[in-house]
């Protein structure tokens, strides 16, 4: 949504100290089909899938995940969508000491030689006119709202912007929500038990 400006609201938290690179993305919402190819785009770019769940994210990670966008028009509506349906949320980690969340970042917008996996992936009903996207951003769309969902459902995938924020998003969720950290099939278990350890470390330090 490239109309938002970036102003903070101070909600930011004081960073957990860990040592690896984990990373954080989520699919949205009706997105679910494409997990296998997805999973398997982000391991031939050097991230690895450590584990993956459905999730109803609560408000409290939506507000960090997204604070430099609290203040505007979209948002509430946006936050309401993304904490009323359950989205795929991923631990990823990187190889050889990459950074997950930068390789995620690139495949976000197809920059520096890694292919734009936003477009591989878009819905044709999530594209929308550059008119609509204009008069949207003025708030006089008469479907304002319901643009809203689709440009939030546009992006395919949320990716955080740096390890930092992947590693207090996860954190957050393990406050929150700590069933999401529960093995399944998906789950690389010695590396996943790493990250709850560091959660578990922090919380008596």
């Amino acid at each position: 949504m490239l109309c938002m400006s970036s102003v903070g609201n101070g909600s930011e938290r004081s960073m957990l100290p860990v040592d690896e690179a984990f990373g954080f993305a989520f699919l949205k919402t009706g997105y679910d089909s494409i997990l296998p190819s997805f999973v398997t785009d982000l391991a031939d770019n050097g991230v690895d899938t450590v584990h993956v769940a459905p999730i109803r994210l609560d408000p409290r990670v939506v507000d960090y995940i997204y604070r430099t966008s609290t203040h505007e028009h979209f948002y509430l509506n946006m936050k309401s969508h993304l904490t009323r349906i359950a989205v795929l949320a991923m631990v990823l980690e990187g190889r050889e000491d990459a950074s997950p969340q930068a390789i995620v970042n690139s495949l976000k917008s197809g920059k520096d030689g890694y292919p734009n996996l936003r477009t591989r992936y878009q819905r044709p009903e999530d594209i929308v006119s550059d008119e609509d996207f204009a008069t949207w951003c003025e708030e006089r769309h008469p479907d304002q709202d319901e643009l809203t969902i689709t440009l939030t459902q546009r992006n395919v995938f949320h990716a955080a912007d740096d390890q930092e924020e992947a590693i207090e998003t996860l954190s957050l969720i393990h406050d929150t929500n700590p069933g999401f950290y529960q093995e399944n099939d998906s789950t690389n278990v010695p590396r996943l038990a790493r990250l709850i350890g560091h959660f578990a470390s922090f919380k008596l330090l």
